[in-house]
């Protein structure tokens, strides 16, 4: 509902989106909502920057948690 109602905000709700998710081991749907987010922070402006990082490192994490290093 958020992303829909704030697309340009995208990128961070999909990142906490992959937070919640991976915190209710629901890794597979986290890893995909990273992936999302990476490529909406891509789009964005520079101060997003460190949430595609961390969201780069998250995905790495959940990767690992599903033995796909």
């Amino acid at each position: 509902m958020a992303i829909e109602l704030s697309p340009k905000k995208e990128g961070e709700y999909l990142y906490n989106r992959g937070l919640v998710k991976s915190r209710l081991d629901m890794v597979v749907e986290a890893v995909e909502d990273y992936k999302e987010a990476i490529i909406q922070l891509s789009k964005g402006s520079s101060g997003e920057d460190e949430s595609k990082y961390q969201a780069y490192f998250n995905r790495g994490i959940c990767l690992r948690r599903l033995g796909r290093l």
